[in-house]
C-alpha cells in the first residue's frame, strides 16, 4: 500500500499543472504576473524550485523570471543551500 501524497506534493503538482497549462495556452502574461507576485522570502524552497523548473522552457518570454530567479538565488544562499540545488535553472 502506498502513502497518499502529502499536501506539499499536491501543492507542487498543482503549481506544475497550472503553470504548464498556462504556458501551453500562450498565457505568458499571466505566468509573468504570477512570478512577480510571489513572496520569495516566505515561500518554501521546493515551491520556488517548482516555479523555476516549470518556467525554464519559457524563460525568454517571461520578463519577471529574471528578477524572480535573482530573489530565489538570494533566498537559497541565505537558507544555506549549495549551488547544486539550482544548477541549470539560472535565467542566463
Amino acid at each position: 500500500m502506498t502513502n497518499p501524497p502529502s499536501s506539499t506534493d499536491q501543492e507542487l503538482d498543482e503549481i506544475t499543472n497550472l503553470v504548464d497549462s498556462l504556458l501551453t495556452n500562450g498565457r505568458f502574461d499571466l505566468v509573468n504576473t504570477i512570478l512577480g507576485s510571489i513572496s520569495v522570502d516566505l515561500a518554501k524552497t521546493d515551491v520556488l524550485l517548482t516555479y523555476l523548473t516549470v518556467t525554464l522552457p519559457a524563460k525568454t518570454k517571461l520578463p519577471n523570471r529574471g528578477e524572480f530567479w535573482n530573489k530565489c538565488h538570494a533566498v537559497f544562499v541565505e537558507r544555506g543551500f549549495g549551488e547544486n540545488l539550482w544548477m541549470g535553472l539560472e535565467q542566463e
